[in-house]
């Protein structure tokens, strides 16, 4: 399932925290930091997120998807294997 997808499923008011997110400012490199494949590349992307004002919402939402839907990539200052151990 794509980011798109996923986002599709929400509703305008539980996306309005996406806008305030670090990964989506300008000055963040690429979005391809966030869909690392090696954690030593993925560091960058966390650091980003543990600075990002909207980091728990995002870490609330990804939890809230279904481990089969969960994408790979670093959300919410969290990798998927992270996450599979906090659900």
């Amino acid at each position: 399932m794509s980011d798109n997808e996923i986002f599709k499923r929400l509703s305008i008011d539980e996306m309005s925290w996406l806008s305030e997110a670090a990964c989506r400012k300008e000055e963040v490199v690429e979005a391809d930091l966030f869909f690392a494949t090696r954690l030593i590349f993925a560091r960058e992307a966390i650091r980003i997120c543990e600075n990002c004002p909207v980091q728990e919402k995002c870490l609330d939402y990804v939890l809230k998807v279904p481990h089969n839907e969960d994408h790979y990539g670093v959300m919410g200052a969290t990798t998927r294997i992270e996450r599979k151990k906090l659900r």
